[in-house]
């Protein structure tokens, strides 16, 4: 007796139905996410008390870069750039929709760029992460946390939106040599807005022909040759232009980054520690607004893990990435954009280029760990590893170094300078004059040490205590630099000087201005180093 065959069993009714956000159809899906993104710019725009014609006029304009920016948008209708201190691509892109809204005219262009990053970063992401559900979560946190980086006026905005644009025309669509030439273009637009950015952009380029070299062995000259004209295309005017208004090529702003100081190695790890996890232990922060700190650590928990899975699942992808991420810390690990204030001062604007990056890398982390790809040995292995990351830096806590009277030179009334180290607020160290330029206080350590805080008080007689001493350090006495520092004094007569960590063996406070009335007081002196 033959046995009927069972009828197929009815899907359920979960599977049977496709969720609604998979159905629509790619229109009203570029839709959705570009009304969304537009949408969370807006409502983020309109809480900003910043903004100008809120907090004061001006709003964020009165800040020394935007203002800049903005006069440099208001200096094209007469044919210049005004003070022409920054790369002219930000306001020349932002001048044609500027009218739109003449009291804050970069806002418009902001947003666009702001939509288009959002557009392409979900190309993105769908693209390398195969799970929906993952991808949303990544877009989500994306565009939550870089909204705020998009709305206020910042040079890195177009720079932003033209890498993301590079990393999909490279990773999505298939690459023709149109599609090279606008990769090339959007290399230029970031040279037009941040200059030294040019080489990110032609980094990730350069290692999509390597790749694609080595992939297929064959040399890409058609594809080389369109990328350097479409880069060309867009450098070339700027450069004139560059030259035309400041008679030099790459503009005003090239050589004032240079002339900064520069950090030293050795400052480097706490300078990514503090950039990406936390900027309390290195350079005074108060954690009176952690909110950026908590935003950014849920990427930063699963990005690790997510490369290491990209690596695995599309090389290419992870090379680009690997690429810009590595030329991006040649250019900037050394400057100011890696302190341990990015986080309080949105330095870390600089950083968001790579934020499609990080999201992608978290999404994939998030679907292995829905799929169970990851043991649950390796899970408590990784979060063991990174507990010590963020622990261990704690540890290297920089204490008062003892100093003594003969270690220290100063410009007038050495006698005095034991009251300064005595512990004794009530006694002090003074010129007994008022200050002049030129006054100095030296300290020799000894030998090399390595600083990072460096405390004044004059709690005594508060208009003693100058403001904006200069800093240098040697190590022979001989060559003398500039560090890294900022005051991050609490209260004005209480003076914190934080450096970026340095080796040195002789550290120097000298006057840069001159005081009618007002002695220079120190009632103690505490230098913080190992």
């Amino acid at each position: 007796m033959k046995s009927r065959p069972r009828k197929p069993a009815s899907p359920s009714p979960v599977l049977h139905h496709a969720p609604a956000f998979a159905a629509l159809s790619p229109r009203n899906l570029n839709l959705l996410l570009a009304s969304s993104a537009a949408l969370l710019f807006l409502i983020v725009y309109l809480a900003d008390s910043n903004r100008p014609g809120v907090a004061w006029p001006n709003g964020y304009y009165g800040w020394h870069d935007q203002g800049e920016y903005l006069d440099m948008l208001r200096g094209i209708p007469k044919g210049n750039l005004g003070a022409f201190h920054y790369p002219l691509g930000y306001p020349v892109l932002a001048f044609p929709l500027a009218w739109l809204l003449p009291a804050d005219p970069f806002t418009p262009i902001n947003m666009v760029l702001f939509i288009a990053f959002a557009w392409l970063s979900w190309r993105l992401l769908e693209t390398l992460v195969p799970s929906r559900a993952a991808s949303l979560f990544a877009w989500f946190a994306l565009l939550a946390y870089s909204v705020r980086l998009f709305e206020t006026p910042w040079t890195s905005t177009p720079s932003t939106t033209a890498f993301v644009l590079i990393f999909y025309l490279l990773l999505c669509p298939p690459v023709t040599p149109n599609i090279a030439a606008l990769a090339g273009a959007a290399a230029g637009i970031m040279f037009a807005s941040r200059v030294a950015d040019l080489a990110v952009g032609v980094a990730v380029i350069a290692a999509f022909l390597f790749e694609s070299a080595w992939h297929t062995r064959r040399f890409p000259g058609r594809l080389i040759l369109a990328s350097a004209a479409g880069c060309a295309a867009v450098c070339l005017p700027v450069l004139a232009v560059n030259y035309h208004l400041s008679r030099l090529i790459l503009g005003p702003y090239y050589p004032l980054i240079r002339s900064q100081p520069i950090n030293p190695l050795i400052a480097i790890p706490f300078n990514l520690y503090s950039y990406f996890i936390d900027p309390l232990p290195f350079s005074g922060e108060t954690f009176d607004s952690p909110s950026a700190v908590l935003r950014m650590f849920p990427l930063i928990l699963l990005a690790p893990p997510g490369f290491i899975l990209l690596a695995r699942k599309n090389f290419r992808a992870f090379f680009l990435f690997a690429a810009g991420f590595a030329v991006w810390l040649l250019a900037y690990a050394p400057n100011l954009a890696l302190n341990g204030l990015s986080l309080r001062f949105e330095a870390v604007h600089y950083f968001k280029p790579f934020f499609p990056a990080v999201c992608v890398a978290a999404a994939l982390a998030v679907s292995a760990l829905a799929a169970g790809e990851f043991r649950a040995s390796r899970v408590a292995a990784y979060l063991a590893a990174l507990a010590a990351v963020v622990l261990l830096p704690r540890l290297l806590v920089f204490p008062p170094y003892p100093l003594h009277a003969s270690n220290i030179t100063v410009c007038c009334h050495p006698e005095e300078i034991p009251f300064a180290l005595d512990g004794n607020p009530a006694t002090r160290w003074t010129t007994h004059a008022p200050r002049r330029a030129g006054m100095s206080l030296e300290i020799d350590a000894g030998r090399t040490v390595l600083f990072d805080h460096i405390r004044l008080v004059s709690a005594i007689s508060p208009g003693d205590a100058p403001r904006n001493p200069f800093i240098e350090v040697s190590s022979d006495h001989s060559s003398w630099r500039e560090p890294r520092h900022i005051d991050q004094s609490a209260i004005f007569p209480v003076t914190d000087f934080w450096v970026d960590p340095v080796l040195a063996r002789y550290i120097r406070l000298s006057l840069l201005t001159s005081e009618p009335v007002n002695w220079w007081s120190i009632d103690e002196l505490t230098l913080y180093a190992r």
